[in-house]
């Protein structure tokens, strides 16, 4: 089965909201299961009632941008949970620390359980690393106030609040993309949609609104057998013995974050769903391979409890923790 990437190519600003929903501060990257959760919702709307899977395991969405000098595309991937000091005889730790991309040459090597290429002063921009030449502020951020007003006097004591908003511009030739692996029909009829609707937040006043590009039979870095995968995608486990097994080894390393968040549906705004913790995106496991894996429970229901003051909706709400994993070779 081959992988296919989509370029997101933003023509709006985009913010999204961090663990907090601090407006003040923007993520840089959409996780696997907001983007999967926001193709599901837009199938809704096209008829395709009660879909928990679309066919298909995405990555999360990461940064790409072009090569300065020979105009082609470049893409970057997570760092995992490796220490890049490890491969590098580069001494200034602090910047090796700071790297969270890799291009794809670099990511290529590392999975492959060396960095053959030179790490310098000139392949380290910002938090990024790659031999090719590139403009480092692809991505520009800009923090703007923004008003609350109330809607009568009796809503927030009838206090004006300012608050303060980051935005997020992309460059031309440059945004976000995410891989597939498996049967995108659903996913590109979502797409079709989505592009209009938007990602992230304030989307109502035309925040995340992009075009989109398809790249089929995309060359994934694929070292030959390994015994170690790691996650392009936030991986919430099938079966409490998968993990145990996948974690057993000392090189195994990851990060848990909590995912959940708002019920975005007119009828329940400002409700909270359910929580969910997973892996994060990097997170390495011990799996003896030589393929794509894809691995992680896809069906995860978020819908709230009904209480004395709140009905539930009567609809599930679903989200994703099926992840797409490359072999990596541990030391």
């Amino acid at each position: 089965m081959e992988s296919t990437a989509f370029k997101l190519n933003f023509n709006s600003p985009i913010h999204l909201s961090d663990a907090r929903s601090d407006y003040g501060s923007s993520n840089k990257m959409v996780h696997s299961d907001t983007f999967y959760a926001a193709l599901i919702s837009v199938l809704t709307l096209m008829g395709e009632e009660g879909k928990a899977d679309l066919g298909c395991t995405i990555s999360s969405l990461f940064p790409y941008t072009t090569d300065i000098e020979k105009g082609d595309t470049i893409y970057f991937f997570p760092k995992p949970y490796i220490a890049l000091d490890k491969f590098t005889g580069y001494d200034d730790i602090k910047k090796l620390k700071r790297i969270e991309w890799l291009d794809k040459d670099y990511f290529a090597e590392l999975l492959n359980g060396e960095i053959n290429s030179e790490i310098n002063e000139n392949s380290i921009q910002k938090n990024f690393l790659s031999k090719r030449k590139f403009d480092a502020d692809f991505i520009v951020s800009q923090v703007i106030p923004r008003v609350k007003v109330p809607r009568s006097s009796e809503d927030g004591d009838g206090t004006t609040d300012i608050f303060y908003i980051e935005k997020l511009y992309y460059k031309e030739n440059s945004g976000l993309y995410f891989l597939a692996y498996g049967n995108t029909e659903l996913l590109e009829k979502a797409l079709n949609l989505l592009q209009y609707e938007g990602i992230g937040t304030d989307r109502n006043v035309g925040f995340g609104q992009f075009g989109f590009e398809k790249i089929t039979n995309f060359d994934l870095p694929h070292p030959n057998k390994t015994n170690g995968v790691v996650s392009l995608s936030l991986f919430n486990p099938a079966k409490e013995e998968d993990i145990k097994k996948m974690t057993e080894s000392l090189y195994a390393a990851w990060e848990i974050i909590k995912r959940g968040g708002w019920l975005t549906n007119q009828a329940d705004l400002g409700k909270r769903k359910k929580s969910v913790y997973m892996f994060s995106e990097g997170s390495i496991f011990s799996k003896e391979t030589n393929q794509i894996e894809v691995l992680g429970k896809v069906d995860i229901n978020l819908k709230p409890e009904t209480t004395e003051n709140f009905i539930a909706p009567e609809h599930p709400v679903w989200r994703n923790g099926r992840a797409l994993f490359l072999p990596i070779k541990l030391s």
